[in-house]
């Protein structure tokens, strides 16, 4: 979705998200509601072009870099996000970072774990 980033107090600034199978995909901060709607609108078809060729999970991590390599002119952040509530009772997350191949590997290890 889009967010309201900061204290009410301050300068609002925005920030569009999605997830693909844990993956999180975030933007850079806006301090235009209009540019970060816009990112969404882009990350989304993304993310419906991924629900499209539905990748199976070894063909996961190159489906990715085929959406949204494209698009690191953009400045995004990537990190997983897994939920182990059953075993761990919350969830559990990676760092985040513009790196996509370190955002993989940490995805992979989670899901693994």
């Amino acid at each position: 979705g889009v967010s309201r980033r900061g204290k009410f107090s301050e300068t609002p600034t925005y920030s569009a998200d999605a997830s693909f199978r844990s993956l999180r995909i975030r933007s850079k901060l806006f301090r235009s509601l209009e540019e970060a709607v816009d990112t969404h609108i882009i990350i989304l078809a993304a993310k419906r072009a991924l629900q499209e060729e539905d990748p199976s999970p070894l063909e996961f991590d190159e489906a990715i870099w085929r959406q949204f390599g494209p698009l690191f002119s953009m400045n995004f952040r990537f990190f997983t996000q897994v939920h182990a509530n059953c075993h761990i009772g919350r969830k559990l997350y990676s760092p985040e970072t513009s790196d996509l191949g370190a955002a993989l590997s940490a995805r992979s290890r989670l899901l693994s774990a």
